[in-house]
């Protein structure tokens, strides 16, 4: 048994490597460009939507893939957890985002750690019926460093040292692995939607809108959204997408996250397009591009084009401890040679927590609007400023 699937690996990325061969020169990334239309948003930046019809799935599509070139230092990743959520529009303008997908599932079956902070993990036990929802993880670090879509377990979500942790499932390659063509095991012959909603067997064995994020072997993220529910556009199973983006796209690894009525995708506005969301959300049986559903975690790419990197600043910061000033001090803080923020529209945001730090000091992700007199946390952790040196509380 051993043997077969090393051998199906092997001819899965000999096909990878054949496929890659006959897709548009411009567009490496995108194995066959059949069907696609692709729009170069920025050097770094690439919109693809295929609409039409499948031979993979053998029914009518309709796909949005973002692709971002980690290599490039002109955007940075970074994950939104609002609760109570907001809607997909909404969270990235406000964030003001280059493209933005929705996250994963609910909070209670999933692991969200943002910053260094963990803000979500799962409270089911593994003999529950939604438990499966988190058995893979989307993670980074800032500055778009030791990006990686793997297998996860409970402990490893509670103990991994990546700062953004965004869980999800199912894993749909894992190491050129296309573990995703048998998640749901042999369903032949069973009628999958009798189960109940939330078995994994129904959930990812029937078609619905998917979301997805993938990396290729060549440090790009793909976003990824399908379509469904429509005559437009059927929606794939799990199965189903994984075979796609081996054909279209041959990531190293992909993983699957909320799907259905969540599925939303938005890429800005520009000189050049008229932005907004580019999928077709499905909750109000409409093809349009109208989004009814909030969400808990966005997955936000942002340009870091517009902001100028500092490495001093002159800051004073105000601490609250329930609403009552507790500190308040002006220092001048710098650290050679080190990026410690960004500022933009007279708000400074200092790089994200734990894995930058300086003296082993975290600097504290804030947000610090200029008033007339003074700079004030607008959070309840407060940021030290002292002698050079930055500390936390």
């Amino acid at each position: 048994m051993k043997k077969l699937k090393t051998a199906f690996i092997s001819l899965l990325c000999l096909s990878c490597m054949t496929i890659s061969n006959k897709g548009s020169a411009s567009n490496p990334v995108l194995r066959i460009s059949d069907g696609w239309v692709a729009d170069t948003i920025a050097p770094a930046l690439i919109h693809y939507r295929f609409a039409g019809y499948d031979s993979i799935s053998q029914a009518h599509q309709n796909v949005d893939v973002l692709e971002v070139d980690l290599t490039s230092p002109s955007y940075d990743i970074e994950l939104v957890y609002e609760e109570p959520g907001d809607s997909l529009p909404a969270v990235p303008e406000r964030n003001k985002a280059a493209g933005a997908i929705n996250g994963t599932y609910e909070a209670e079956a999933s692991f969200i750690k943002i910053g260094g902070r963990l803000l979500a993990q799962n409270r089911l036990d593994s003999t529950h019926i939604r438990y499966w929802k988190h058995e893979g993880a989307f993670l980074f670090d800032d500055d778009n460093k030791n990006i990686d879509i793997r297998f996860a377990s409970d402990s490893t979500f509670l103990s991994h040292p990546a700062a953004n942790i965004l869980s999800g499932a199912p894993m749909l390659i894992d190491n050129n692995d296309p573990v995703g063509l048998n998640f749901t095991g042999n369903v032949e012959g069973m009628d999958l939607n009798k189960l109940d909603y939330e078995d994994f067997r129904r959930h990812q064995g029937v078609r619905h809108p998917r979301t997805a994020v993938a990396l290729t072997e060549h440090k790009k993220l793909l976003l990824i959204t399908v379509d469904g529910r429509s005559t437009q556009a059927a929606g794939m199973s799990a199965n189903e997408l994984t075979r796609f983006l081996l054909t279209y796209f041959c990531p190293q690894s992909a993983l699957n996250l909320d799907g259905g009525g969540s599925t939303t995708m938005w890429i800005a506005s520009s000189e050049q397009r008229v932005g907004g969301v580019v999928n077709h959300p499905t909750d109000n049986k409409k093809f349009d591009h109208a989004v009814h559903r909030t969400g808990t975690t966005i997955n936000v790419i942002k340009s870091s084009e517009n902001h100028d990197a500092i490495s001093q600043a002159h800051l004073c910061f105000s601490a609250h401890t329930h609403g009552r000033t507790a500190f308040q001090s002006q220092q001048s803080i710098g650290f050679p040679g080190h990026r410690i923020g960004q500022m933009g529209e007279n708000i400074f945001t200092a790089r994200h927590p734990v894995e930058t730090s300086f003296d082993r000091r975290p600097v504290w992700r804030q947000a610090i609007h200029q008033h007339p007199d003074h700079w004030k946390s607008g959070r309840l952790y407060s940021l030290y400023c002292y002698d050079g040196l930055a500390d936390h509380h």
